[in-house]
């Protein structure tokens, strides 16, 4: 508050907000004056109606800002951009501002300010959600806000950012990637990129049919029971289905792959009959299985495979043979051949670069598997979620389901048992709304019993676990329901796994109707 005589500003809307036309069910008008030097808010006030009050605003200049609440849709009327050819200046005992209003569609406004420093304003196209900056460069999050449709954010200097920004509750906003970046220049006077909404489809891949026959069309196959998938970048998807001891596989590209002829949209199984533990050195056609879990690609093709109940990894090469690659010895020690270590109940499997992660789930740790070499990742072998801040060989990892990557070098595992999210950082930065070192592990925000992971280029964590919902834990460390009755995705049924495509999609499939759908 700047000093001089107290006053009482009275501030009012002029005819012209009349003349568009008031905005239908006005709910409130909120009024901020703002210092013309520093672009603090001096006062603040919220009434029903067309004007508003303040009491004891010392003399000065200011700069007013109004945001008009439509209660019916949220929307926001704001007056122009909020710079000194709209600021009032206060000289005597009392003063009276009156400035038109226009309405304007939701998009993303600044708050007026000089001096280099903004307070960046994001309003979603639904009634609430959340908003982000991102340093596009760290992926450090600048600035986020939960609830209402207007989004208020911290002080913002000149630059660029990525924007993300999600509305939910009866619709949702993709978020606008690092591509449709946020630039703010001119000390707040310019503001490039904005939303990117689309609206969210659900296509069905698989499943729906009746029949479990080889070679038939994707989309009358009946999938069963549906275990870990995964998608290759060409865009073949393989899956596990526990309950009939099979990996089935669906081929973007026709040919001969993994021992058989194949046709583009068909579906065929490479490895399974029955379960047991049989077939190691031929075709996977005719091996068998114990209650395959996961699986996933590597680089060349290869399919990896928990199977779960022979406490092993069988490797299934593009030539469709199968071998076992990890599991089946009597040793837990480090250093050793992975076909010389016991593995106990193998929940998850996935690939980075040349290494093979295994979430060894009932050992509660995480082993992964470079150069012919197997070593612990994460755990001690005891069943709890101690160690934050440390080594991960000094962490604790209670039942471990799935090993997930994201950018920066993090690696992520669902922790099935603890009810929350591990991060093994890559980098030393603040991340998920905390000082991470590069090498320690930190937990993060999750959803009960998280199962199946998927980390998108910017590093939000897409998670499925027991709930009949898909959760995603935001660059703040804040967990979103986006999957589920109500929300971004039907996710009918309790969630089986999730992935993510190259394009930014989400792939999941579900326990119940048994279908692969793509947003």
């Amino acid at each position: 508050m700047r000093g001089g005589a107290t006053l009482h500003l009275n501030f009012r809307m002029s005819e012209r907000l009349h003349t568009l036309g008031a905005p239908p069910a006005l709910a409130y008008v909120v009024f901020q004056l703002r210092d013309s030097g520093t672009n603090a808010v001096v006062a603040t006030n919220t009434v029903g109606g067309y004007s508003t009050s303040f009491s004891n605003v010392g003399a000065g200049t200011y700069y007013a800002r109004f945001d008009v609440i439509d209660a019916l849709s949220s929307s926001i009327v704001v007056g122009g951009p909020q710079n000194s050819t709209n600021s009032v200046t206060v000289t005597g005992l009392s003063a009276t501002y009156t400035t038109g209003f226009s309405l304007v569609s939701p998009t993303m406004q600044l708050q007026n300010g000089t001096g280099g420093a903004v307070a960046a304003t994001f309003t979603t196209p639904y009634g609430s959600g959340f908003s982000e900056l991102i340093n596009p460069a760290t992926n450090v999050v600048i600035a986020t806000n939960l609830g209402s449709a207007s989004h208020h954010l911290a002080q913002v200097v000149d630059g660029t950012y990525g924007f993300w920004g999600f509305g939910v509750n009866g619709g949702f906003a993709t978020p606008a990637r690092q591509s449709s970046n946020v630039t703010v220049s001119g000390n707040g006077a310019t503001v490039s990129g904005a939303w990117n909404v689309t609206t969210p489809t659900e296509t069905i891949v698989a499943g729906g049919g009746g029949s479990a026959a080889n070679n038939i069309p994707a989309m009358t196959a009946s999938l069963g029971v549906m275990g870990g998938h995964d998608i290759n970048a060409a865009g073949d998807i393989v899956f596990t289905t526990p309950l009939v001891h099979q990996v089935r596989f669906i081929p973007a590209v026709g040919g001969f792959r993994y021992g058989q002829a194949m046709t583009a949209g068909n579906i065929y199984t490479i490895a399974g009959t029955t379960f047991g533990f049989l077939g190691d050195g031929g075709l996977g056609t005719a091996a068998r299985l114990f209650s395959p879990i996961d699986c996933a690609f590597d680089a060349s093709g290869n399919i990896y495979v928990a199977d779960m109940n022979n406490q092993r990894v069988r490797l299934i090469n593009s030539a469709g043979f199968i071998s076992t690659f990890a599991g089946g010895g009597g040793s837990v020690a480090d250093g050793i051949s992975p076909t010389a270590a016991s593995l106990t109940s193998i929940r998850g499997v996935s690939v980075s670069g040349g290494s093979l992660y295994i979430a060894d789930t009932q050992a509660n740790k995480v082993r992964v598997v470079t150069g012919g070499i197997i070593t612990t990742y994460l755990g001690t072998g005891t069943a709890s979620s101690t160690g934050d801040g440390g080594s991960p060989l000094a962490a604790n990892v209670n039942f471990p389901a799935d090993v997930a990557f994201g950018p920066f070098g993090h690696v992520y595992v669902a922790e099935e048992g603890g009810n929350r999210i591990r991060v093994i950082a890559g980098t030393t930065n603040p991340y998920y709304g905390q000082a991470m070192t590069a090498g320690n592990v930190y937990s993060l925000s999750s959803g009960s019993g998280p199962r199946h992971l998927a980390i998108d280029s910017v590093g939000h964590v897409y998670e499925v676990g027991g709930p009949t919902a898909v959760y995603m834990v935001d660059l703040a460390n804040n967990l979103r329901q986006v999957g589920g009755t109500g929300a971004l995705f039907s996710a009918g049924g309790t969630s089986g796994s999730i992935s993510l495509l190259s394009n930014g999609a989400l792939q999941y499939s579900t326990f119940s109707n048994t279908l692969v759908r793509i947003l």
